[in-house]
């Protein structure tokens, strides 16, 4: 389906650290995949999603696989509560389904690719904030999927213990980077959203507020903004595809010209802001209005390379406009005003129309902790920017925005599924539902057969433990002792002996 644009999907967020995983989980190079605007390798592979995390369309670097962790010994009374708090509950015996590894600590590629593909089913069922156990409920309003692919004592503990650094060093990075925490897999977020797209005649800057609540020193407050508190990260986005190529967290006063030189600083901080942003793509008086300005008057001044404009919308306001793209004055009919005006309208939402799409379908949960906050947004963006990439193949099948998530959350769980659907540890349901899901069922004849009769006598695998009901019987696929009233009766050309 979308096989190898998974790939890429998951690398724009992850990188597995060598550090945590034990060697008989190391992780596995993964193969990537390459339309005007899309930088891979290959145009004509089938059902891409994108290339946004790997590193030059190749194999992720060492240095890129420590940028994520699972911190087993970080917050571990957080994990024990949990434990503790799950283990008071009642829950049926379908739900006791926790996976048998070595160590509850151990996680694999395969597990965090299923992780993230559960945040992206809670994006499409829009239930990113949902309790966890709504999420996971038995009685026939939880989600089947969430159930089938991990159980909620484990996707809280995954959620609680993610990190994105080094957590012994973080410390001594924070004297010089406050966004230490999650700086390194948000930077090669951005490099890689770089690689792997060229970006249209126009392009937006401008600003997106992540919502966040909890502790935070740079968390700011925006009026105008939905969430109104939050993380402000400044973005440069494609105005028509409003693809994400260039970003950067705000992380207190003068941190906008963090890559600047020493001349560049000395601009105000929103133009400090547009020459980081726009560095990538090699970008760069006001006339003032008089009280008695004119409505509608229009002022022009020309240079060599540039174009500055006045504009009066109403009294007392002058709009002011530079432009290197406009070299003649203009005037556009349709909306009765000057034609960088008119430009500018039809330019100025990229940002904005990427906020949105990430507010429709979001993988963010409540989190006291910034970082996840951020990483949620990432996972948001990657979503996005990968949907912009599928649809630029003209052969690949048209989707909506919806099943395309589907899809690729389908992707990011199928391992997963597949490896529980062979662990005979787990619940008798939970594998016969992820037999469903995956489309496979039983063939009887070639499924080994065991003997009719055990050779002692034995309790009742199906019977309810208060019977105590012994039996000599067994089951023919599955060799459990079983007896006679919770058995069925099967021909032999079903059977197929």
């Amino acid at each position: 389906m979308l096989n190898t644009g998974v790939n890429s999907c998951f690398k724009v967020i992850s990188g597995l650290t060598d550090r945590t995983v034990p060697s008989i989980y190391k992780k596995i190079k993964m193969d990537e995949a390459g339309s005007s605007n899309i930088r891979i390798n290959d145009p004509n592979f089938q059902n891409i999603i994108s290339d946004i995390l790997s590193e030059n369309c190749s194999e992720v670097s060492d240095d890129v696989t420590d940028n994520m962790c699972i911190d087993s010994n970080h917050n571990s009374e957080s994990e024990q509560n949990l434990s503790e708090s799950d283990e008071s509950e009642t829950e049926s015996n379908t739900d006791n389904d926790d996976d048998i590894r070595p160590s509850k600590f151990l996680y694999d590629e395969v597990e965090l690719r299923s992780l993230f593909g559960l945040l992206f089913y809670s994006a499409v069922f829009k239930s990113n904030h949902e309790n966890a156990n709504t999420l996971f409920a038995t009685d026939g309003t939880g989600r089947e999927i969430v159930r089938l692919v991990m159980s909620k004592k484990r996707f809280l503990f995954l959620i609680s213990c993610l990190r994105f650094d080094n957590s012994d060093t973080r410390t001594e990075r924070k004297e010089n980077d406050p966004l230490a925490p999650i700086s390194e897999i948000f930077n090669e977020f951005i490099e890689n959203c770089k690689l792997n797209y060229s970006l249209s005649s126009c392009v937006t800057v401008d600003e997106m507020l992540v919502s966040f609540r909890g502790r935070c020193k740079f968390k700011m407050y925006i009026p105008n903004k939905p969430a109104k508190y939050g993380l402000k990260m400044m973005c440069l986005t494609d105005s028509r595809s409003h693809y994400l190529f260039n970003a950067y967290i705000y992380a207190g006063q003068n941190t906008d010209g963090i890559t600047l030189d020493h001349t560049e600083r000395k601009f105000s901080k929103p133009t400090q802001s547009v020459l980081r942003l726009s560095k990538p793509i090699q970008g760069t008086n006001p006339f003032l209005p008089k009280k008695k300005s004119t409505v509608g008057l229009t002022q022009y001044g020309f240079t060599k390379d540039l174009t500055l404009l006045s504009y009066v919308p109403k009294p007392n306001k002058a709009v002011l406009l530079i432009s290197s793209m406009h070299n003649q004055k203009g005037f556009d009919n349709d909306v009765q005003k000057p034609e960088i005006i008119s430009y500018y309208n039809s330019t100025k939402g990229g940002v904005d129309a990427l906020d949105e799409k990430c507010s429709v379908y979001s993988t963010g949960r409540r989190t006291r902790r910034w970082p996840l906050a951020i990483f949620y947004r990432l996972l948001d963006i990657s979503s996005v920017n990968s949907y912009v990439l599928y649809n630029s193949f003209k052969n690949n099948e048209t989707m909506t925005r919806a099943d395309y998530l589907k899809s690729l959350a389908f992707e990011l769980v199928s391992p997963e599924l597949e490896r529980r659907f062979k662990n005979t540890c787990i619940s008798r349901e939970i594998r016969s539902g992820i037999g469903r899901v995956l489309g496979k069922s039983k063939n009887l004849k070639d499924t080994p057969v065991y003997e009719d009769k055990l050779e002692s006598r034995k309790t009742c695998r199906i019977c309810p433990p208060k019977k105590k009901r012994n039996t000599i019987y067994q089951c023919k696929l599955c060799g459990d002792p079983i007896c006679l009233e919770c058995s069925r009766k099967i021909c032999s050309n079903c059977f197929g002996n």
